[in-house]
């Protein structure tokens, strides 16, 4: 089964977590590794997986 969606959590040092949903999995890890865009999950240090759940239809 081919996932069009994905949930995600990603997690600080600090325990703060972050949930996010996106289309590419693969290209939103490496943003949050990287830092590169603004907000809550580069402002908390949000950058290392928890879990993921892949959705056909949201």
């Amino acid at each position: 089964m081919e996932h069009g969606y994905w949930v995600y959590i990603v997690g600080s040092l600090s325990g703060t977590l972050y949930i996010g949903m996106t289309n590419n999995l693969y290209r939103r890890a490496l943003e949050h590794k990287s830092g590169e865009f603004e907000g809550f999950a580069s402002k908390y240090g949000c950058n290392r997986p928890v879990t993921t759940k892949g959705l056909t239809m949201f």
